[in-house]
């Protein structure tokens, strides 16, 4: 089997927190969308936001496939 020829084992993920960016950050991010909408009014457009990802209640983890004796 390919696991034992390279030294592999099946191992369940972490969850990993990711904090909020900082404040500044978020203004920043925020003054763009806002000037990308007013860009859009005046040139009589429109802006649509897409989220790709699905939307889930709690976190699922999954496996993974990585070297023995690696945490």
């Amino acid at each position: 089997m390919l696991q034992k020829k390279f030294n592999l084992s099946c191992k369940k993920t972490r969850l990993v927190p990711c904090g909020a960016q900082d404040p500044e950050t978020q203004i920043e991010f925020a003054e763009q969308i806002l000037e990308t909408i007013k860009k859009a009014k005046d040139n009589n457009g429109e802006v649509l936001f897409l989220d790709p990802t699905h939307q889930i209640y709690n976190t699922v983890n999954g496996y993974a496939w990585q070297k023995k004796g690696i945490d």
